[in-house]
C-alpha cells in the first residue's frame, strides 16, 4: 500500500487561536485517505525526543510513495511548503498537486 506525504499550509488547517478550523479542506482529503485505507504522513504529530521538525519531515518524505500537495494561496506562498517539493524533486518522487482555491502557483520563489 502506498504512503502519502501530505503538504499543506498550517493556515489552512489551524486557525490562529491553534484550535483546527471546522470543515477545512485538509480534514476532508484526510477523511477521504483514511476512508480507502491509504496510509498517510502529516505533521501535526508530536516530536518525540531529539527529533526536530526539519529531520521528520525529511525522513517521511524519502518514505513516501506519494508526495501530495495541497496547493492554497497560504501553500504556494510558504518557504516550508517549497521546501519540501524541492526535496521530493531530488528524491524522485510522485507529485500529486491538489489545487485546493484559485490562487497561481507562485513560480518566482
Amino acid at each position: 500500500m502506498a504512503k502519502v506525504f501530505i503538504s499543506y499550509a498550517k493556515k489552512d488547517y489551524i486557525a490562529a487561536d491553534g484550535n483546527v478550523i471546522p470543515g477545512n479542506s485538509v480534514d476532508r482529503i484526510l477523511t477521504a485517505l483514511s476512508a480507502e485505507d491509504i496510509e498517510y504522513w502529516i505533521d501535526r504529530e508530536t516530536l518525540s525526543g531529539g527529533d526536530t521538525y526539519a529531520e521528520r519531515i525529511t525522513r517521511n518524505i524519502k518514505d513516501c510513495d506519494v508526495f501530495l500537495f495541497l496547493s492554497t494561496q497560504a501553500a504556494n506562498s510558504s518557504p516550508w511548503t517549497l521546501r519540501e517539493i524541492s526535496l521530493a524533486i531530488q528524491l524522485g518522487k510522485r507529485i500529486l498537486p491538489v489545487r485546493l482555491d484559485s490562487s497561481a502557483y507562485d513560480d518566482t520563489t
